[in-house]
């Protein structure tokens, strides 16, 4: 699947989770064991659930309504109008992240907090994954195809410029920029 398609559809598929492109950068190149495999110059999910854009929004719509089948019950006890209200809500709620995925898509935006509803501690500020040897950045294959290896490069250049953001324990950081330069350059600067 081509990186942009699949960058598309994890933000409909789980706008909670990846509120931004950067969220989806972090998980695809990052994070250890996220449930992908580079085949064929691509990241590959070990699951199919929901990269077909059309299950992506109805699963994401179920999904808020039954999360919220609780709460819907107590609402049974009040007026039709208030719970007709209640439901149009959270279906809005569900539905307005799916509207703006393009620009979602361009969003690189490095949030102060995890969670901005949340407590904000120091436990509770930003940062990427940490990075390791079984990160995608760190075994990009020689063959990753244009576009996730354009990926790649993005993620290296926002931790290069952010540093403070992620810990690089086993010290690969340098050694992951100086690798996926030399690729994209070899591809794109002849």
């Amino acid at each position: 699947m081509k990186f942009e398609d699949h960058l598309r559809t994890c933000l409909l598929s789980f706008p909670a989770i990846y509120p931004t492109a950067l969220r989806v950068y972090d998980h695809l190149f990052i994070v250890n064991g996220n449930g992908y495999e580079w085949i064929d110059g691509e990241l590959v999910s070990d699951s199919d659930y929901c990269f077909n854009v059309e299950d992506a929004v109805v699963k994401n719509i179920s999904f808020t309504l039954v999360e919220n089948n609780a709460f819907l019950k107590r609402m049974m006890s009040v007026s039709d109008n208030i719970l007709e209200k209640t439901v149009e809500r959270m279906i809005e709620d569900s539905i307005k992240p799916l509207f703006h995925v393009e620009e979602r898509m361009k969003d690189f935006t490095i949030p102060e907090w995890f969670n901005e509803k949340g407590r904000h501690t120091d436990d509770n500020r930003f940062t990427f994954y940490d990075l390791s040897k079984y990160s995608k950045l760190y075994t990009i294959p020689d063959n990753v195809k244009d576009d996730w290896l354009k990926a790649a490069k993005k993620m290296v250049d926002i931790l290069d410029k952010n540093p403070d953001k992620f810990k690089d324990r086993e010290g690969i950081f340098e050694q992951v920029k100086e690798r996926i330069n030399k690729l994209y350059k070899e591809r794109f600067l002849f």
